[in-house]
């Protein structure tokens, strides 16, 4: 299911709640719809976490790396 299938089915299901109610069967979709909407989100931190590059190592922190330039001082 693509992510806004995903959204507009939580919401409906949602407002159907606040209104008239859920079947069980209904609210059992709706939490495998937010589970999988909380994990699709953690998957998508996780990358941008992944991605995220030091472009300059402040003053006074040595990397790790036995390349590396900076030194403790």
């Amino acid at each position: 299911m693509e992510m806004n299938e995903l959204i507009a089915r939580i919401n409906l299901l949602y407002h159907k709640r606040q209104t008239e109610g859920l079947t069980a069967a209904e609210q059992h979709e709706q939490a495998e719809l937010r589970r999988q909407y909380i994990d699709i989100m953690k998957g998508n931190v996780q990358n941008q976490l992944e991605r995220i590059q030091l472009v300059d190592e402040p003053a006074g922190y040595p990397c790790d790396k036995p390349d590396c330039k900076y030194t403790k001082n």
